[in-house]
């Protein structure tokens, strides 16, 4: 960070002001063995009586073809 910081005017600026946004919404792209590569969307909430917890619920599709891999991949760990 040191270094950055002495080469960058900018870095050193935008590093000071620490204007950092919680990410409330967006996707992660994963990879599990069995079913391949793949896309989540996720939600994040910040609870206000506890500010050191965040709640994040991924998303799929109902019937979508990733719901049904997804769910043979359970049936397939439950056992």
């Amino acid at each position: 960070m040191a270094e950055l910081s002495d080469e960058s005017d900018d870095f050193r600026r935008l590093w000071e002001d620490q204007d950092v946004l919680d990410k409330t919404h967006g996707g992660y792209r994963l990879y599990h063995p069995r079913i391949g590569r793949f896309s989540l969307d996720f939600r994040a909430l910040r609870l206000p009586e506890e500010p050191g917890q965040l709640l994040v619920a991924y998303i799929v599709e109902p019937g979508s073809a990733l719901d049904a891999a997804l769910r043979r991949l359970e049936e397939a760990t439950d056992g």
